[in-house]
């Protein structure tokens, strides 16, 4: 996993140059890198995609409502809020475009890492909005977009015979024996402990879970997260591309269509 050589910690004395959030008091948790597009270089897009980089993957169950605050005068703003588990990150929208020409203030609040370290949460920063709205969204990908890739591991997982099951080489398959399909943890090491069980954070995840990237257990099995039970995924060999996974984390935002 990419770890950055500077970090803003949610929650640290200090502001360190270059960050976009103010944070507050030590804590051993996870840390905001930067806000993409940065906050004080607006007016920004009243339909703005803010991406919140971190320094470390964080729990699935991270994400509850409000955990990405964005205020102004008092009333909170309705946002669409998302995991990247490939390049760690927070990943918010408004449901709604914001107000022209307002400025809005920006929280986060606590996070868990895979480990269950806390981070304390960020003060506010503030950005303003122009009378812009691009509506801007990219294509969502097919599963004849990912075929290819989820193929590369099937000279092990296809077919009856598949390990554990899991059969990635067809749509149909991938219905079958992943969509839904809870994982089927084993026993491993985890950070130097004997016999210790997959991280809790990760425990009782499905496959593949559609619209949620962040709560399908394939994607850490392909990125070969230390948390994991069992081997990465392919095996052998080099590992997918970094591409290729943040598509495959595209197609499983976009619902992990099989048709």
């Amino acid at each position: 996993m990419r770890v950055p050589s500077w970090s803003c910690a949610i929650g640290t004395a200090a502001l360190v140059a270059g960050c976009d959030l103010a944070p507050s008091v030590a804590a051993d948790g996870p840390h905001v890198v930067s806000v993409t597009p940065a906050l004080g270089a607006g007016p920004l897009d009243r339909d703005v995609t803010l991406r919140i980089e971190l320094d470390r993957r964080i729990a699935p169950n991270s994400l509850a409502d409000g955990v990405v605050e964005i205020t102004s005068g008092g009333n909170y703003v309705w946002l669409v809020q998302n995991i990247d588990v490939v390049e760690p990150a927070l990943v918010v929208r408004p449901r709604d475009p914001l107000d022209p020409d307002v400025t809005y203030g920006m929280r986060v609040h606590v996070l868990h890492d895979l480990e269950g370290h806390a981070s304390i949460a960020t003060q506010p920063t503030t950005f303003h909005t122009s009378d812009v709205i691009s509506g801007a969204r990219a294509e969502a990908p097919t599963f004849a977009d990912v075929e290819e890739v989820l193929t590369a591991c099937t000279g092990c997982h296809a077919g009856s015979t598949a390990p554990l099951g899991l059969d990635l080489s067809s749509g149909a398959a991938v219905r079958a024996t992943a969509i839904g399909v809870p994982a089927i943890e084993e026993r491993s090491t985890v950070d130097g402990y004997l016999d210790m069980p997959v991280t809790a954070a990760l425990t009782g995840l499905p496959r593949i879970a559609p619209g949620e990237p962040a709560r399908s257990y394939l994607l850490y099995v392909i990125l070969d997260d230390p948390h994991i039970a069992g081997a990465a995924m392919p095996p052998t060999g080099a590992l997918l591309s970094l591409d290729a996974i943040t598509l495959v984390q595209r197609w499983i935002a976009a619902g992990a269509p099989t048709d």
